[in-house]
């Protein structure tokens, strides 16, 4: 089955496979399979009508009036190549075609012929004329973005490559939050023995700030830690590993632990064992239970988890653990995860690394981070 996706006097023919395209279009002709056979033709050239305006608003101003609709999959069928994003880059940088062409020693007229190709290739109006200078639309400016990101994952990859075909040695140095500690780190750490077994890992634990001041003074290579993949010092680069967020636990025997259901008003007389007093997991766990109405009675302070473990075990306090490593130890029943919604605590785990770093081992152990934290 195919469907004609138009805008005014122009249409484009497209065939029926949802997976192959972006969300808008996949809704799009859903509702049109379930109801074209029932609609008149009026009632579909509504749709279709309705459907362009959409586009248009979502592309803004870089529609062509003569190609209105973003071309579905035109990037990997049309022949986009890796010097037409090291020129978009390069244009963005410089501002003009011809230093552009002197910096990748080419000329004027080859460096025109080929952001003709790129317009040609997505469809739309990438750039505008400012006098002697070329600006970006706001396509443009987030195509010249992406192309940034994909060279720079070539420049890693091949880095990546030489330093395995030479067996790579050398020392790596991470630095872990405790809550990072238990799980996904040591799965990442044996990954990285498998790709460089000559180098040398330097493992790092404690407070996510102090992690950072030690990243950006080259102290360390790799910060693993909560939060956004904002919160990284802005000469680093981050990425999001893993959704692990933190839960509530207590021991076994613990006089909550045998609830189904349980409201944050009968943890007002708990005591509680918390991360260190000024730390980011600390605070935020303060907030949850402002919000919550809950008077936080501080019963032991901690950064080990293998401590906080064991005193759950002898004692009727609870604390928090990161989901991954609270359902190991249910399953080895050593403790109990009470059925409170902590709103997905500290949700997010992000790796942060130098975005200037030349130690090939910062890359082949930030992916194996990435690796072992989709697998979580």
């Amino acid at each position: 089955m195919s469907f004609w996706l138009c805008s005014g006097a122009q249409a484009a023919k497209v065939p029926h496979k949802p997976a192959m395209l972006s969300r808008p279009v996949c809704s799009f002709i859903y509702v049109v399979s379930c109801r074209c056979r029932n609609d008149s033709e009026a009632a579909l050239t509504r749709r279709l009508s309705n459907f362009s305006a959409i586009m248009k608003k979502s592309y803004g101003e870089g529609m062509n009036q003569s190609n209105r609709l973003m071309p579905i999959r035109r990037f990997s069928e049309g022949g986009l190549k890796i010097n037409q994003l090291r020129i978009l880059v390069a244009l963005q940088q410089l501002g003009q075609v011809y230093r552009v062409a002197d910096a990748l020693h080419v000329t004027q007229p080859a460096i025109s012929k080929q952001l003709r190709e790129l317009e040609n290739i997505t469809g739309v109006s990438l750039f505008r004329r400012a006098g002697n200078r070329i600006e970006f639309t706001v396509m443009g400016e987030r195509l010249a973005r992406r192309a940034g990101e994909i060279l720079q994952q070539l420049t890693n990859a091949e880095v990546e490559i030489a330093a395995l075909a030479q067996g790579v040695s050398g020392t790596v140095a991470i630095g872990t939050v405790t809550t990072a500690a238990q799980v996904l780190v040591p799965q990442a750490i044996r990954r990285f023995r498998e790709l460089a077994p000559g180098a040398r890992i330097k493992l790092h634990e404690g407070p996510a700030d102090g992690l950072l001041e030690m990243l950006e003074e080259g102290k360390l290579d790799v910060v693993v830690a909560r939060g956004t993949e904002k919160d990284g010092p802005p000469s680093t680069q981050s990425t999001v590993l893993s959704h692990d967020p933190l839960v509530l636990c207590s021991g076994l025997h613990h006089p909550l632990a045998g609830h189904r259901e349980l409201g944050w008003g009968e943890l007002a007389t708990t005591g509680w064992i918390v991360p260190s007093i000024g730390s980011l997991a600390y605070k935020a766990l303060a907030r949850l239970l402002q919000e919550k109405q809950i008077a936080l009675d501080v019963a032991v302070e901690s950064m080990s988890l293998t401590t906080n473990v064991a005193m759950l075990d002898s004692s009727e306090l609870v604390c928090l653990l990161p989901l991954s490593y609270a359902r190991r130890l249910v399953l080895e029943h050593r403790i109990v995860m009470l059925p409170v919604a902590t709103d997905g605590l500290l949700a997010q785990v992000s790796a942060h690394w130098k975005a200037d770093s030349d130690n090939p081992l910062t890359l082949i152990m930030t992916d194996s981070l990435i690796e072992c934290g989709k697998a979580l």
